[in-house]
């Protein structure tokens, strides 16, 4: 019987966390996203991925003109250079590959932070204005709330398997174990946090459909 109360608080922590995610996200009641402006394939890049995705959209002119060459996650110079920079940012990215220097996407992406963030600006202005994405102190919350539940889900299954364990008819204390294991993964999977809100998937969706 205790087992089973166990159990029924896992499912509820669950629950929780899960309509937390629901209650939390207000853009699924904003209008709708049709009449909103297209985006060029780095910003869509960007709401699915971030900047580091941005980023990767956005050299590949520079790939296809054979400037720089990227291998698995490292960027560098081409050898044969086939043409010259088109812009700030791609100055910035050629300039941050001197000397022959191989770098990660993510050290490139620190080093041209500051002419990607310009190239991103009006992508980012509009997840802003739109509430494209989801806010950070909803993800805050929730990871505090999914601690706390955790933390519950523990407590509970060392004082339920404590006292069962003290039954003559009682589960095992392993079994608590497992159960808690259980919600413990269940926690982590309902309180997962996209990055975009329920209208930044949507618009990402409508971008995909009509590219």
């Amino acid at each position: 019987m205790a087992l089973v109360l166990y159990l029924a608080l896992v499912a509820a922590a669950y629950l929780i966390v899960r309509a937390y995610m629901l209650v939390s996200d207000h853009s699924q009641h904003a209008t709708e996203v049709e009449s909103l402006p297209r985006c060029e394939p780095f910003e869509v890049a960007f709401l699915r991925d971030g900047t580091v995705g941005a980023l990767r959209d956005a050299i590949t002119p520079m790939i296809a003109q054979g400037l720089i060459v990227v291998e698995g996650n490292t960027v560098s110079r081409a050898s044969l250079v086939g043409g010259t920079p088109n812009d700030d940012f791609e100055y910035a990215v050629y300039d941050a590959l001197r000397s022959g220097r191989k770098i990660s996407l993510t050290e490139l992406e620190r080093t041209v932070s500051g002419p990607l963030h310009r190239k991103l600006t009006r992508v980012e202005r509009l997840a802003g204005i739109e509430g494209l994405l989801l806010p950070t102190r909803i993800r805050t919350r929730m990871a505090i709330l999914a601690s706390l539940l955790a933390l519950a889900l523990v407590a509970g299954a060392l004082v339920l398997g404590a006292f069962d364990a003290s039954r003559t008819s009682g589960m095992p204390p392993i079994a608590y174990g497992l159960a808690a294991t259980i919600g413990l993964l269940a926690i982590a999977f309902g309180a997962r946090s996209p990055r975009l809100s329920e209208r930044g998937r949507k618009y990402l969706a409508l971008q995909s459909t009509s590219a």
